[in-house]
């Protein structure tokens, strides 16, 4: 256990998933001021007075009340048709035409299945994607829903959550 870890553990920070992502996210900063404030932010999102006030220095961490940042009124069954099957699953992955709109709400309806605050193993997202799509390639949408933005991670893979709005 890191120093950084035992610092959390101390704090009365319980959830030994949170405690390494939290220190993994803190040391990946290179000041000690962005430390300082990965931690902060932690510890006040885990504490019960919390209520729900966004922090300037918020960064990496997701707030519990993050919402997608997908258009409101989006009617994802709609738009995907040709795309899900009949349990709203993504059945195929859709091409670039389109300079890759359909692409982008077909990340954005996977990325509705995450659950705002929550942070996921690799194997959890896999299983988690899994669930809501046919074609057995997990890995590409979990890399497509990185790297446009709508979940992030940290820097080895071990942490995914959703991304704020």
């Amino acid at each position: 256990m890191t120093q950084l870890e035992s610092k959390l553990k101390q704090d009365s920070i319980s959830n030994e998933f949170e405690i390494k992502v939290t220190s993994k996210i803190a040391l990946a900063e290179r000041s000690e001021q962005a430390r300082y404030q990965h931690l902060v932010t932690f510890l006040l999102l885990q504490s019960e007075s919390y209520q729900g006030h966004q922090l300037q220095t918020q960064k990496n961490l997701p707030h519990p009340q993050t919402s997608l940042r997908a258009l409101p009124h989006m009617d994802y069954p709609t738009e995907l048709k040709h795309y899900l099957d009949e349990q709203g699953r993504l059945k195929t992955w859709p091409s670039k035409r389109r300079k890759g709109q359909t692409q982008q709400i077909a990340l954005e309806y996977l990325a509705t299945k995450f659950e705002p605050g929550v942070f996921y193993n690799e194997r959890e997202v896999n299983t988690l994607l899994n669930q809501h799509h046919t074609f057995g390639d997990p890995a590409l949408l979990r890399r497509e829903l990185f790297d446009r933005g709508l979940v992030d991670r940290v820097r080895d893979g071990s942490a995914y959550w959703l991304k704020q709005g």
